[in-house]
């Protein structure tokens, strides 16, 4: 690390340790808000690109449950029920998945070379090309890929907005900054349920074309909120374009978030974390990833964002179809789908207070443990028939959906932002959100056949099937999630470095700035025959002191 530091060694050091004791200073939420409220605002505007995506994801799934829809694209059963088939709606449910695959392979090589603003301009350009798309559909195989199209940006701003709002929050505002972006995903599914509910009066094609329509609303003022938004200050300080990241920092500053020489220590903690990183990895490629340390940490952000899937949330992605195999009528079916969708925002902002008081890997642990139990009880209920059991399983989904927003929903955005080095966020984001895709295309695969009459028709038993795969996942949490609350950076680099047990995490000790007993390492190493100390050695000698 003195060879990636030089001459300004010490002085980063002496930075960096002041720039990481104010991290520390608790302000309490609101005051942090009025303190960072630049920060706040452009992370905010930024990952309102969500909407989008959490929009189309749950509109495309709702429309296998209204009668235009079907009436433009269904096929007849032998019964003389008309139905989206169960093959259609996997392959339209994983279009805009695989178009997400293109994507993310986009974001993690563009946002590294260009910066996050272009990549996200550039990406808003292209949404607005791809939404004509679907618009114009005539056939299912038309409509799925504009569904592909239009998943290139959306794995863009999936991965891109998680990041860069990790790297402008300090640490007190991190969660709920990083979360905010599943709050975004959520309004845009509560919008697409309102949408679909009211156009459901609609006769004719454009039901459901309209839907379509209504998203050309977002690209142009998002694109213009990047355009008016700092780099971000952690990827110009990576460049080594050091001037840059000063005037970034003194766009976001405030009155009373600091003066010049806290932006002067803060470019000092940035420069001392990616120093620290650069000598635990020998680049910042893809293939780092699954190297040393961070193959623990690839591993934690590939399963966290797997686990959103195989807790049961499949179940409310097909809550239309759902309710509607269960028995209930179109225009309730639609309606109870629009309540359990206010769950997103309702549990989001929840997930604020909970964080703060429990942590993230206490919040996770609960979010499975309540998971399995809705699902014992949801699969139960698929055994009976009847008004009454359609009801009480329409009610188990929104008090799961609710559960689930308060704690792996949101969660889990704050935790693949703060797992990942510096260096390897983009990347490391990219490939969970990638593992997150490929799992969403086998749910996909599996949860129309599980519910379709023209499949397994498994009805509410098949939360059975997910009730497995959520406990597996409970009891790899227990073991392998890490608690990574109120921890810079550097810290978290540390304690991945020390190889510190996940259930450790919140009690270890860490000191990266012990000055003294740093100068007494260095001044021993000079001393030794001119040997010199290696950071490993540096990173030792100063966590005993």
């Amino acid at each position: 690390m003195r060879a990636t530091l030089g001459a300004s060694y010490d002085q980063v050091v002496s930075g960096a340790k002041a720039a990481a004791d104010a991290e520390h200073v608790d302000l309490g939420v609101f005051a942090a808000l009025r303190t960072h409220w630049k920060a706040t605002l452009f992370s905010m505007g930024l990952s309102f690109a969500l909407v989008m995506e959490g929009y189309d994801v749950v509109v495309i799934n709702s429309f296998y449950g209204q009668s235009q829809f079907i009436n433009t694209f269904g096929t007849v059963l032998p019964n003389g029920e008309k139905v989206i088939t169960a093959p259609w709606q996997t392959g339209l449910s994983n279009s805009a998945l695989v178009g997400e695959v293109i994507g993310l392979g986009l974001n993690g090589w563009a946002s590294d070379r260009f910066g996050y603003r272009k990549t996200y301009m550039v990406s808003m350009a292209v949404m607005m090309i791809t939404v004509l798309a679907p618009v114009l559909a005539r056939s299912l195989p038309a409509l799925s890929a504009g569904e592909v199209l239009m998943g290139i940006p959306w794995g863009v701003f999936q991965t891109l907005t998680t990041a860069y709002a990790s790297e402008i929050a300090p640490v007190m505002l991190r969660p709920y900054l990083t979360s905010f972006v599943c709050a975004c995903w959520g309004l845009g599914i509560l919008l697409s349920s309102i949408v679909v509910k009211l156009t459901l009066v609609i006769p004719g094609e454009w039901s459901w074309r309209l839907p379509f329509a209504l998203q050309w609303v977002w690209p142009i003022p998002l694109a213009l909120i990047a355009f008016f938004a700092p780099e971000s200050p952690w990827y110009l300080v990576r460049h080594q374009r050091f001037d840059d990241a000063r005037k970034a920092l003194k766009k976001l500053q405030t009155k009373n978030s600091g003066d010049d020489q806290h932006i002067e220590h803060q470019v000092a903690f940035m420069n001392h974390t990616n120093a620290l990183e650069k000598a635990e990895q020998s680049g910042a490629s893809y293939f780092e990833c699954f190297k040393g340390t961070s193959l623990r940490r690839t591993e934690i952000v590939a399963v966290v964002w797997a686990l959103q899937w195989l807790c049961g949330n499949p179940l409310m992605s097909y809550a239309v179809t759902f309710y509607r195999r269960a028995g209930l009528d179109e225009n309730t079916a639609f309606s109870l789908n629009c309540i359990m969708n206010t769950t997103y925002l309702i549990g989001t902002a929840s997930s604020w207070f909970l964080m703060r008081w429990f942590g993230r890997r206490t919040l996770y642990l609960a979010g499975c443990v309540m998971c399995c139990a809705h699902l014992i009880a949801i699969g139960t209920l698929g055994f009976f028939s009847g008004e009454a059991v359609s009801w009480a399983t329409g009610s188990l989904l929104i008090t799961f959906a609710l559960g689930y927003n308060c704690t792996i929903g949101p969660v889990c955005y704050t935790i693949v932002a703060e797992i990942p080095s510096s260096r390897l966020r983009a990347k490391s984001i990219v490939l969970s959100r990638l593992t997150y895709v490929l799992t969403g295309l086998l749910t996909n695969t599996l949860t129309p056949r599980m519910l379709s009459p023209d499949a397994w028709n498994w009805g509410a038993k098949g939360a059975f099937l997910y009730l497995g795969t959520c406990a597996l996942c409970g009891i790899w949490c227990w073991f392998r999630l890490p608690e990574t609350a109120n921890r810079t950076y550097a810290e978290v680099d540390e304690l991945f470095a020390r190889g510190i047990a996940a259930r450790k995490f919140s009690t270890t000790q860490v000191n990266l700035y012990e000055t003294e007993k740093r100068h007494a390492v260095v001044r021993a190493d000079s001393l030794n025959d001119d040997k010199v100390l290696d950071d490993k050695d540096l990173r030792t000698a100063t966590l005993d002191a």
